[in-house]
């Protein structure tokens, strides 16, 4: 999944960390990927979906980021699919434009 989300920082020319290593109270969370510019102001992580980390979720908690947790769908890199999370997940940067392909448009 790693792998896919930095194909997609590639291709749809949006910042992407991935793997993303972090700090919560001195205890390391793993995150697929950190993704600055989408999810809310500070952000967003990506995690698997499973069941809930509570390290992960207090890190999360903590640093007022939004925590989307990901299907195996999301292993292999489709635009259609990449695109239209993001735009579900909205763009919040300031000190950048949006992608061109970006609509903002949410699932439902």
């Amino acid at each position: 999944m790693e792998n896919a989300w930095r194909e997609a920082g590639r291709q749809l020319n949006v910042r992407v960390v991935a793997p993303y290593l972090a700090r919560s109270a001195d205890t390391p969370a793993r995150f697929i990927a950190f993704l600055p510019d989408f999810g809310g102001q500070h952000g967003m992580v990506i995690d698997r979906f499973g069941p809930p980390d509570d390290t992960k979720d207090a890190f999360a908690r903590d640093t007022q980021l939004y925590v989307s947790r990901l299907a195996d769908s999301y292993a292999t890199f489709d635009r259609k699919l990449f695109i239209e999370t993001l735009n579900d997940w909205g763009w919040f940067a300031q000190d950048r434009a949006a992608p061109h392909w970006y609509t903002g448009r949410p699932w439902s």
